[in-house]
């Protein structure tokens, strides 16, 4: 699957209904990118469109792994985003990357 699909389903699982262009303002990709990911999605019964919005089908909600809405990193607010805080899941898995690499070897010039 496309990053810009995956990015439109996790959209849609932590909001149960969003307009095309509430979705399009949190997309980084092309409007072209976004529209055809869209259409793929429709066409492969994952999405559904109605008059108030754009939702997950029950086939959607079922391909869909839930666990991804733990990883969403928030963008600093004191600096307008040029660093990406590490809160929640990011967090946890900071913590255990650091007590899995303590005890390995810093690397060295001659390593490159």
């Amino acid at each position: 699957m496309k990053k810009v699909e995956t990015q439109i389903l996790k959209c849609l699982l932590e909001e149960s209904k969003k307009s095309f262009w509430e979705m399009l303002d949190e997309n980084q990709h092309t409007v072209k990118d976004f529209a055809a990911a869209l259409n793929d999605l429709f066409r492969n019964g994952l999405i559904d469109v109605e008059k108030d919005g754009i939702h997950l089908t029950e086939r959607g909600l079922k391909y869909v792994n839930k666990d991804i809405t733990g990883f969403k990193s928030k963008v600093c607010d004191k600096c307008e985003g040029k660093k990406i805080l590490f809160n929640g899941r990011f967090k946890e898995l900071m913590k255990e990357f650091a007590q899995i690499v303590k005890d390995r070897p810093l690397p060295r010039v001659g390593f490159f």
